[in-house]
């Protein structure tokens, strides 16, 4: 039986582990016609929930748009038909988005391998927000043959880009006379939400419902991990489970990856307890030594001194007198400038007062290389 635990990946099916609450928000809104916006911390499954959550939805027809560091408004545009190419192959559709497009001197290509069509536009066409705006409203225009979700992912990282206020003032001005289209706003950080949804200056200043995505409830995920073990004649303590939510602070995406490591590490018959634990966080160390070490080497003294400590103290009281004499920092704003740089390179990010590792498995790498652990 093949590792039945996926992480890194859009999961659906008998790999998603269901989340009736929030499906059926999702699909209640949907279904009204209310644009929502999901936020949640990175690796909570948001994109699995709404891709789920709307293909079980009769006569629903959805657009999934990423996107992730996106850089500029051509990015968006293309991303932009990467999604709709994507969901719609018929002649007839690709026939239409040429003709829409043409003053951009598109050209249409098909993988050799999938056959899958793809679009591009010629490198010297300058792509301006208005550029965009037609291409929601030609994407609207197929919602009159039943509805339609367009769902665009890592919404946040538009907001940081030189012209975003343009940008999205375009966008809303279209989006706010779609009304037979349904908008689906997913971001995983949560400041640059908050500013595009609740600041009064922004064009989309309440434009959608919130919908948070936290952890799994824990007895439902503790089910599911039983059972996915199960499968391959392994078993699992519920102290044991309990544990591996504690290392990843139950961050979903954490527990499948640790989960994940321990399928590879035991073999069926065996009952996974403290010790098989242990070996697959070694594992996962081994695996991902290569992004360790980079961070590694890409931090100054200063701020790999500030990482250790904020693994010690385990992201809180950075400023403390115990917080600095462990690090030998002198001084807090020093502690603040280190901080700034690693969130500005996503190895950890704000939790409420705390800070916490993008990865859960890089700070224990790095505690047990200061207990005189192997790394």
């Amino acid at each position: 039986i093949v590792n039945p635990f996926k992480y890194g990946q859009v999961v659906g099916g008998s790999d998603f582990c269901a989340r009736p609450d929030l499906e059926e928000t999702v699909a209640k809104h949907i279904e009204s016609n209310q644009n929502i916006h999901v936020t949640g911390e990175r690796r909570t499954g948001k994109t699995s929930l709404v891709l789920e959550t709307v293909h079980r939805l009769k006569k629903t027809k959805l657009v999934h748009i990423d996107l992730f560091q996106v850089k500029s408004a051509r990015d968006i545009y293309t991303r932009m038909l990467d999604g709709m190419v994507t969901q719609n192959v018929s002649g007839g559709f690709l026939k239409n988005l040429m003709t829409a497009i043409v003053a951009l001197r598109p050209t249409m290509s098909y993988d050799q391998v999938t056959g899958a069509p793809s679009v591009s536009i010629a490198p010297a066409q300058r792509i301006m927000p208005d550029s965009i705006a037609g291409l929601l409203d030609f994407m609207n225009g197929r919602s009159r043959r039943g509805r339609l979700v367009i769902f665009f992912d890592e919404f946040q990282d538009v907001s940081v880009l030189k012209d975003s206020a343009e940008i999205l003032a375009v966008m809303r001005s279209r989006i706010q006379l779609h009304t037979q289209t349904t908008y689906v706003y997913a971001g995983s950080v949560r400041s640059r939400m908050e500013e595009i949804f609740y600041s009064p200056d922004s064009p989309f200043y309440k434009s959608a419902i919130p919908v948070a995505v936290e952890s799994i409830n824990s007895l439902a995920f503790c089910n599911y991990i039983m059972r996915r073990f199960e499968q391959g004649g392994r078993s699992i303590a519920g102290e044991s489970i309990e544990k591996v939510f504690e290392l990843t602070n139950e961050n979903p995406g954490d527990v499948q990856e640790l989960c994940n490591a321990l399928w590879d590490t035991t073999a069926a018959g065996m009952v996974i307890g403290a010790g098989h634990i242990h070996d697959a966080l070694k594992e996962i160390f081994s695996r991902e030594r290569a992004y360790y070490e980079h961070i590694m080497n890409i931090l100054s003294e200063t701020q790999l001194k500030c990482l250790r400590g904020l693994a010690a103290f385990n992201g809180e009281r950075m400023y403390s007198k115990d917080f600095l004499e462990f690090t030998g920092i002198g001084q807090p704003g020093t502690v603040t400038r280190a901080l700034k740089r690693m969130i500005g390179l996503k190895i950890i990010y704000s939790y409420g007062k705390r800070h916490r590792f993008a990865s859960p498995f890089f700070r224990l790498w790095l505690l047990a290389g200061m207990a005189g652990g192997e790394y």
